[in-house]
């Protein structure tokens, strides 16, 4: 037997091109961190790409998902008091089949998830559930859901 000759990789990782060369230069710069001068040009090139006067580069897509759960939040909902998530005590429909990273935002700002059950056939949220939670929650605002395995929810 050999270990995983047959296992289906969810994501390996892949270098093409000069990614090397990046990190070496990072490396050689001591800019392994989520500051320095490559943070600085991609954020640049990323504002300048989609017509914005600044960007912000996170450090994971965790990150990511918890600074759009709170700007949702904020947007919905106001600015909370110090202290305070920005979806402290509200609802929040959730895909039950996804990684916790896509669900815990959700709970750091003080929300509640609550989990819509998925299409056997994508995994993803199915629409049919979500309208009946809608029944059921008329009051929630916010939907997390994910696009699982590469097939959009």
């Amino acid at each position: 037997m050999e270990p995983f000759k047959n296992k289906v990789w969810l994501s390996s990782p892949t270098m093409h091109g000069d990614e090397q060369k990046w990190v070496n230069d990072a490396f050689e710069k001591n800019w392994v961190s989520t500051v320095g001068e490559n943070i600085n040009v991609i954020e640049k090139e990323i504002a300048e790409f989609i017509g914005v006067e600044e960007a912000v580069a996170l450090s994971s897509g965790t990150a990511a998902l918890h600074m759009a759960v709170k700007l949702a939040g904020e947007k919905l909902y106001g600015r909370p008091k110090v202290g305070e998530g920005t979806l402290k005590g509200k609802k929040v429909f959730c895909s039950d089949m996804t990684f916790a990273a896509t669900v815990n935002p959700v709970v750091y700002e003080g929300g509640e998830p609550v989990f819509i059950d998925i299409e056997l056939d994508t995994w993803n949220m199915d629409p049919e559930a979500l309208k009946k939670a809608f029944e059921l929650f008329p009051d929630v605002k916010l939907v997390v859901l994910a696009h699982l395995y590469g097939t959009p929810a």
